[in-house]
């Protein structure tokens, strides 16, 4: 059974060099469950500054976006439009409009197929959740953010990466048990993923099986010693050391 305050820290790697954690907190809700959090934080990866969420554009950048766009109207082949869609992918993302960044990533996938195109879309859509408003744009959102992990993870079904990914949709869909059940997968198959490992071990802990959870809590402090989630982990370490370690 679940805390009544529930609290996640997960980490996601996402394609195109972005990496981040995202921490979900939560409110009670009327049914019982916790909802997600409207302010949740972001720790960027090394080399990667963090925009805040949906801030406007600048004047540079809206002109760059009215090129762009008015550039592919007048283009029909696949190869030619893609660059102009990454480009507005770019833009979106690094201003940190994600939502919008969402729209073309998936519109892109929907003409590669790429795993790693749907990928990103689905990384844009859960992060574009954070911003949302109210419970139902959530849900929405991260709803969106499924299926695109789901069409990843048919062109590419045992990658840790997206099935520790897709581990964090259902976390904010409210569906602990399906969670669960990915980050076992990734771990069959690679005991050595760090964000699993975590993953696991926080959700474990706020299932109230603290002893199982540090288990894979320590197992991820080693896997992660000297690279860019070894402070992730030592801080969840740090911020839960009475209550993992009693």
């Amino acid at each position: 059974m679940f805390n009544r305050w529930f609290l996640l820290s997960v980490a996601l790697a996402t394609a195109g060099g972005l990496a981040f954690v995202i921490w979900l907190d939560s409110r009670e809700a009327d049914s019982g469950y916790d909802a997600p959090a409207r302010d949740t934080g972001l720790a960027g990866a090394s080399g990667y500054e963090e925009a805040p969420a949906n801030p406007e554009l600048g004047q540079e950048d809206q002109e760059r976006v009215a090129y762009v766009t008015s550039a592919l109207d007048t283009l029909e082949s696949e190869r030619t439009r893609l660059p102009y869609m990454g480009e507005l992918i770019r833009i979106y993302s690094e201003a940190g409009k994600y939502d919008r960044a969402a729209e073309w990533a998936h519109q892109r996938a929907s003409l590669t197929g790429e795993s790693d195109d749907w990928k990103e879309a689905g990384t844009f859509f859960l992060q574009s959740s954070r911003a949302a408003q109210d419970d139902e744009k959530v849900k929405h959102l991260a709803s969106n953010a499924r299926t695109m992990y789901q069409n990843a993870r048919e062109n590419d079904p045992d990658n840790p990466d997206i099935l520790t990914d897709l581990s964090v949709v259902y976390m904010t869909l409210l569906e602990p048990e399906s969670s669960y059940r990915l980050l076992q997968k990734a771990l069959d198959d690679h005991p050595d993923h760090i964000r699993a490992n975590f993953n696991l071990g926080v959700l474990l802990h706020q299932m109230g099986e603290t002893d199982q959870s540090v288990g894979f809590l320590n197992r991820s402090h080693a896997l992660a010693e000297g690279s860019e989630w070894e402070g992730v982990v030592q801080g969840y370490l740090d911020r839960y050391h009475d209550e993992l370690f009693h």
